[in-house]
Formats: C-alpha cells, structure tokens, sequence
C-alpha cells in the first residue's frame, strides 16, 4: 500500500495535515497502472476528509461507498450509464431530425399556441409542423417518446421554441461551414434567336462552384463547363466580366486566357461596372464627400430611431400625401446610380427633415448616433446645399443617358441653371445666407476663390466634380471605342452617311478582330458595304442592330448579316447575370446545403 493511497485514511479522524495529504499529494497510479491489492475500490477523496460518519437529513443515515468501503463495479456504472444514453437517444434524435426535415422542404415549424403541453387530441388552431408531425410520431406507436412525455415534468419535454431555435442554429453552423466563403460562377449566355423575327436574349446557364479564384483555374472552370453543356466557344465572339482582377488582368486574367485560345472573343468591361467606378472616383471630391456623408447620417438616425422615423413619417404624409416613400432610403455602397432616389426623396424632405431635426433638439428625445443639433447645423451649410443640388442633376443625367455623358455636344448649360435656381430656392425656404468661406492666408485644406458667391462654388463644387466625373468616364469608357464607332457604321442611320474611304476603314477594322465571318474577300464586303449603304432607303432607317437586322436580307448582303449578328450580341453589361445571385441563396441555403449536381 502506497503512503498516500487514500485508503489508507478511511474510517478514521483526519488532522488537517492529513487532509491535505488527500487533496493535494493524493496517490495516482503509475505507468502500468498497477493497483494496489488491499482496496481494489474508488473513495471520494472530499468525503473522505470532510465527511462525517452520519449524513442525510436528520442524520439518520450512515455513510457507506465511496466513503467506508470502496466502490469496485465501475464496469456496471459505466454500462448504465451508456444504457440510459442509448435509451434516451432515439426521442432526442426525433427532434432534430423533425427539424431538419422541415428545414429541407421548406416548412415553418410553429403554429398558434405551439409552447403549451403536447396534447394527442388534433388542436381547434393549428400549432405548427412540429408539433404536428411529434403528434404523428406517437400516433404510429412510439413507445419511447410516449414514456418520456408521461414521465418528465411539464417543464421538462423539451418541445419549446427554444429547442427549436437551438437545433436550428446548431444546424445553421454545420452547413455554412460547408457552403460559406465558396466563390460562385454565375455564367450566363447572349444571343440572337429567331422565331417569328430576330430578338436578343440572355439565358442563365448555371451556377458553378469556385474553390481557386486565379485566372488559370477560372478559365479551367469556365471551359470545362461550357464543354459539358456543349457550347462551341468558336462561336463566341466577345465575354463580359466585371472588372476583377482576376477576371480582367492583361496577362493572366480569365478573359487574356480565353482570348488565347480564341482570339476571336473580345472582352468588354461591364458598362454598369464602369459607370460605377467613374461615380465613384468622382464623388471622393472633399465637398461631395462630404455632402454624402451627412446625407448617410441623417438616414442611419431616422431609420435607427424608432420615434423619430415615426415623426418624419407624418410629417411627409402631411406635406405630400400623394408620395410612395414615408421613411429615408439606406444609400447602396456599391451601386451609386441607385443612390439617385435616395437623394431624390431627401432633396424633396430637406425641410421637413431640417424642422424635424429641430424639433428632436428641442425636445430633448433620444437619437442613436449623431445629436440632432449637430447634424443640423452640418446640413444647413451653403457647402452642403450646393454639393446636394449639382449631385443630383447630375445623377438624373447619369440615369437617364448611361454612358453617354461623356458626348461632347451635351448641353450643360440647363444643367448648371438647374442647380443654381434649385439651389437658390432651397436656401431662400431654410432662410440661409449662401455665403463662400472666408479666405485663409495658408491655402491648405481649401482653395481661396475671388470672386462673389456664384462663383466661389462653381468654381469649387460644381467644375471639379463634373471635371472628375466626365474625365473617368472618357477614361474607362475608352477601351474598344474605336472598334464599335466602326460596328455601328453598319446600321443605316451611319452608313448613308460614310464615303469609300470610311467604307475601307470599317471593313479593315472587322477583318482585323473576325476575319473568319467575312463571307469572300475584304474586296467583296467592301463592295457589298458600298452596295448597301447607296440602297438605304432615307424614310426607313432603323437605329439597332436587331432593327436592321430583321430588315436585311442574308442573300444579299451575307457579311452585313452576320455583323449585325455579332454587333447585337457584344456584351455591354452583366446586370442581368448579377440578378441570379438574388435566387443563389434560395439554391444554396433553402433547397442544398451545396451549389453541385443537378438541381431539379
């Protein structure tokens, strides 16, 4: 027997020294585990030194194992323990697996009144698939979750919304740690298809998991896929991405790889992609910015305040009954031509808001973030009225024509009055003198301006900001200009209008990229440009591609035919693939816990 066995202070008074013997220097068995022969048993070693020799209430009862005598059949305790286990398990699982079965078809789990007891009678009120479904369990003859219900306390049954909630979550962690932070490929098709007459349409393919998002291994993707779907890419004559590194590098991007292999397939920045960009490079102006961000911090403290979202909201509907929008729209971080409602709707309540913010001050009512005062006194600077007034001309113009703001003939005269005599009018209801800064001696964070008010902020706000945006639009609207000012030679509202010379340089241009789809020589399309250009009638003169192209006739001008083919089905924007993803998570969260295999 080993000095510190506990054994060896069994049945006996301890000291204090001998107590912490037991607790602290308490024998454990070496390597061999080689017990000792005399107490072939397990004691508690806290009863041991604490215990007294009666116990239970009263003390009338008398200390036994673990305490007087040694506790040998571990085994036993052990198999009763698993036993218990494996008898409680199956109504356990039955839970979870009712869960995840309406979690996988789709059905809500709670009804009316679905926390009271699990009565076997069919409920008046419907109380939820889970319940229902628990019910048809005990109907068929369950015998273990009939015990448990008649045997646990009311408390006990673990039926609550709480055990749902906690089974739902627990699932949640699982599946996303198998679908979460996986890439997806949206990829999607243009073409021209015929029935009755010519049309473009853009079908959706598939979506295709990503693991490794570099050029090599995105390309590898994409021609494998297209391969099993069994798409020719000798066909395709242009592939529009979104700008990613990955997608658009000059070297090792997708669409560099793509174009080695075919040579023939053009790659073209989405138009939206672009646009956005340009926006937003614009608006990093210091007064932009500015403007902006107040705007973001007067929405965040109407739709985060639930008191004054409700003030605001009847103040609009007082003023403008006839109006769709009561609250403050969220600005789209990424997107800035959505953002034009936004401003819209808050250049039309700049005064309901100003009283309003006012009104909190006065009152003292709690706001999350921002004091009213504070804000206030930020949005009714001449600074922020002339920033939010050329925003928004400019954002309607952004909306209403696209890309083509970088014309050289559009008109920014009334653009320019607009904003002065909206402006004006804004400043003269908010009673706020539009006077510029006062000059600075060190010009450092602020230009210093002579001149009157007007021309302080045009020269300030106003040219910089539309400097900015119409130089980025140039700039990342430039690439492959060339090429389609020469495709749209091809439509009659251009063609009447070219010489030979023209004529020469058009065909050239498509000789260079799709020589292939040139029906005979350059001579013979450029004797068949010629020949359609002198035949366009000056009363019928469509202006799209698939306008023209139902009115050409492939015999005769077989080349023209297949160009106009090629120009209506360049890709000028991936919007519509970027839709899908809306559906992705229905595919993935909802319906798969994964984006692979067939998906009927």
């Amino acid at each position: 027997i080993f000095p510190n066995d506990i054994a060896n202070f069994c049945r006996k008074q301890l000291n204090n020294i001998e107590k912490y013997e037991v607790l602290v220097h308490n024998w454990i068995p070496d390597i061999n585990f080689k017990f000792p022969t005399s107490e072939d048993g397990a004691y508690c070693r806290y009863c041991v030194s604490f215990g007294s020799n009666s116990v239970g209430k009263g003390g009338h009862q008398n200390t036994n194992l673990l305490v007087e005598t040694a506790f040998q059949d571990l085994i036993k305790l052990e198999n009763t323990k698993k036993k218990k286990y494996i008898t409680l398990t199956p109504w356990r699982m039955e839970k979870i697996l009712i869960v995840l079965l309406c979690g996988r078809q789709g059905l809500s789990l709670r009804g009316h009144r679905d926390q009271s007891y699990l009565s076997l009678k069919m409920p008046v009120e419907n109380d939820g698939n889970f319940r229902a479904l628990f019910r048809y369990a005990l109907d068929s003859g369950d015998q273990g979750l009939t015990n448990h219900l008649n045997t646990v306390s009311a408390n006990s049954t673990y039926l609550s919304f709480c055990i749902q909630n906690e089974i739902i979550d627990a699932a949640g962690i699982l599946i996303k740690s198998n679908i979460v932070g996986i890439e997806q490929f949206s990829i999607w098709a243009r073409f021209v298809d015929k029935t009755e007459e010519y049309k473009i349409r853009e079908d959706f393919l598939c979506f295709i998991p990503v693991e490794n998002v570099t050029g090599k291994r995105l390309v590898n993707t994409l021609l494998i896929t297209m391969e099993n779907i069994g798409i020719n890419l000798v066909n395709m004559r242009g592939q529009g991405y979104d700008g990613a590194r990955a997608m658009s590098g000059q070297f090792n991007g997708c669409a560099a790889k793509v174009r080695e292999l075919y040579p023939q397939a053009i790659y073209f920045h989405c138009a939206n992609h672009n646009l956005n960009l340009a926006i937003t490079h614009a608006c990093k102006i210091s007064s932009i910015r500015n403007c902006i961000g107040k705007i973001k911090e007067v929405v965040n403290l109407f739709r985060l305040s639930n008191k004054a979202g409700l003030v605001l909201k009847e103040k609009i509907q007082a003023s403008c009954p006839s109006t769709k929008q009561t609250c403050l729209l969220k600005f789209c971080e990424t997107r800035w031509v959505e953002n034009l409602d936004s401003l819209s709707l808050f250049n039309d309540v700049y005064e309901h808001i100003c009283l309003l913010l006012e009104y909190l001050d006065e009152n003292n009512l709690k706001t999350i973030g921002v004091k009213p005062h504070a804000l206030l006194a930020s949005i009714q600077t001449p600074q922020f009225i002339i920033a939010l007034t050329v925003v928004k001309p400019i954002f309607n113009i952004i909306k209403n024509l696209s890309v083509f703001l970088q014309k050289e003939d559009c008109d920014l005269v009334l653009c320019i009055d607009y904003v002065n005599n909206q402006q004006k009018k804004m400043a003269d209801k908010m009673d706020i003198n539009l006077a510029p800064p006062r000059n600075v001696g060190i010009q450092k964070n602020r230009d210093n301006y002579e001149g009157g008010p007007e021309e302080y902020f045009r020269r300030f706000i106003f040219l910089p900001f539309l400097d900015h945006l119409l130089m980025q639009l140039k700039i990342r609207f430039l690439e492959y200009r060339e090429l389609l000012s020469k495709i749209q030679n091809i439509l009659p509202t251009m063609c009447s209008e070219l010489n030979t010379k023209k004529i020469s340089e058009t065909v050239n241009a498509f000789a260079k990229e799709w020589l292939n789809n040139i029906k005979g020589s350059t001579d013979d399309f450029i004797a068949e440009m010629t020949i359609h250009c002198l035949n366009i009638s000056k009363d019928k003169r469509p202006k799209t591609f698939i306008e023209t192209l139902n009115n050409c006739n492939s015999v005769l001008y077989p080349s023209i035919h297949t160009f106009l083919q090629i120009g209506a089905t360049l890709p000028v924007s991936v919007a519509t693939s970027e839709r899908s993803f809306s559906c992705l998570r229905r595919l993935k969260t909802y319906l798969r816990n994964k984006t692979g295999g067939r998906s009927d």
